[in-house]
């Protein structure tokens, strides 16, 4: 009996722990998002890996995402790709294959692009908790239980040394064994953005295939 109340005992305090040590790192995290609420339009270079290396997939890329609200615009040179949404219609660009495809929604894989988009999503889709501490700071987010379809771990470092500390880099693992690892490369706080950089003029691609799939 003394065994199985000293075994209590201990998952007790395990459970405490870890619902404490998840209420700090959520609270980390959302210390972070106040911070770019306040920081208005936002421009981020990211660096970008995809792995899965049971299909054989290993690409490299870099992109750029300029951020207003709910208004996004993504560009990848390598690719040709231009995603710009207002927040009510998307653009989707291709520059290779001259087309462009709009839309009356706006799909979260733009947000999902966006490495500061964690901050909007993270308390009521993960638990967190702190790996470990060193030169960078290191979270461990979890998915709950309804969202276990998204991704099965999402890890961040931060460096917390830095005189900006911001989040830096992320793992990202999905259930079909494809990792994405994002870095940010630059970002630049309170840009210059005006409504017209969030919108397409299809006078500007007159020799582009034009699909519109809006209901």
């Amino acid at each position: 009996m003394k065994k199985l109340g000293l075994l209590f005992l201990f998952l007790l305090l395990v459970n405490n722990a870890n619902a404490q040590s998840n209420i700090e790192a959520i609270n980390f995290i959302e210390s972070y998002k106040s911070k770019y609420q306040a920081t208005g339009a936002y421009k981020v270079i990211v660096n970008q890996t995809i792995v899965n290396e049971s299909v054989g997939i290993n690409e490299e890329t870099q992109y750029s995402l300029t951020v207003d609200g709910d208004k996004y615009r993504f560009e990848n040179s390598d690719t040709g790709i231009k995603l710009i949404t207002n927040g009510k219609v998307s653009w989707s660009i291709n520059d290779r294959d001259r087309e462009i495809q709009v839309n009356d929604s706006v799909s979260e894989g733009i947000q999902a692009l966006d490495p500061m988009y964690i901050y909007n999503e993270v308390e009521e889709r993960y638990a967190g908790i702190f790996l470990a501490e060193g030169e960078n700071l290191r979270l461990m987010l979890y998915p709950k239980r309804k969202y276990k379809e998204l991704n099965n771990i999402r890890l961040i470092v931060v460096d917390h040394n830095a005189d900006d500390k911001s989040i830096k880099y992320w793992r990202i693992v999905y259930q079909d064994g494809t990792t994405f690892y994002l870095s940010v490369d630059k970002m630049d706080h309170f840009i210059q953005v005006n409504n017209q950089f969030f919108n397409v003029d299809h006078s500007d691609y007159p020799e582009y295939f034009y699909e519109d799939l809006r209901n």
